[in-house]
């Protein structure tokens, strides 16, 4: 028991690392030294897949909401979530939008109360619930990308907020923290067509 819950703790003390770590590169200006960014750009060359999955055309309309319903200027850029990669030195191949084998693609719920969804195309854009409770709630929107070992970087924005999100997939299960529970697991469901 005193074990699980010490694993618990160390989980929950590395997401909370890498939220903060996400958080502080958010704030981060960019620098003339070159230096800090030159190591950035190093780490995310690893990084493979079309940078044009998510370069959509959305049509604004008058009152700034594009026709996918996103707010103009919540959309999430390339650059944004190659930062949240690069924060994880996971060499592994990337990829922006579902693996070879098909993975992550389709609608995951939480194992909990909550039932929170993440939802996963095919494209790279990506879904999760965002003030979720029991079953219902709105929508945070944004993109994903899933290395070759597993590791999902998500990074979506909804009414100026901005979420920087990873799980890991691992056995069928997805894996990773959600508010202040450290540790979810996420199953795939069904779809009309399996």
């Amino acid at each position: 028991m005193r074990l699980s819950l010490l694993s618990a703790g160390f989980h929950f003390a590395v997401a909370l690392f890498a939220v903060s770590l996400v958080c502080c590169g958010c704030n981060r200006g960019s620098s003339d030294s070159g230096s800090e960014d030159e190591a950035t750009t190093d780490r995310t060359t690893q990084v493979t897949g079309d940078p044009l999955v998510d370069q959509k055309d959305s049509q604004v309309t008058e009152n700034g909401v594009t026709d996918d319903g996103t707010a103009q200027g919540e959309l999430v850029s390339l650059d944004e979530l190659n930062a949240d990669i690069a924060v994880f030195m996971d060499t592994s191949k990337w990829y922006y939008g579902s693996r070879p084998d098909g993975e992550p693609v389709g609608t995951w719920l939480s194992q909990d109360a909550d039932s929170e969804p993440l939802i996963f195309e095919k494209d790279g854009s990506f879904k999760c619930g965002f003030l979720w409770s029991r079953g219902e709630g709105v929508y945070s929107t944004g993109k994903y990308a899933i290395s070759e070992n597993g590791l999902i970087v998500a990074v979506t924005k909804h009414k100026g907020g901005r979420l920087g999100l990873f799980y890991n997939l691992r056995d069928g299960t997805i894996v990773g923290s959600r508010g202040p529970t450290p540790l979810v697991e996420w199953k795939k469901t069904k779809s009309a067509e399996e």
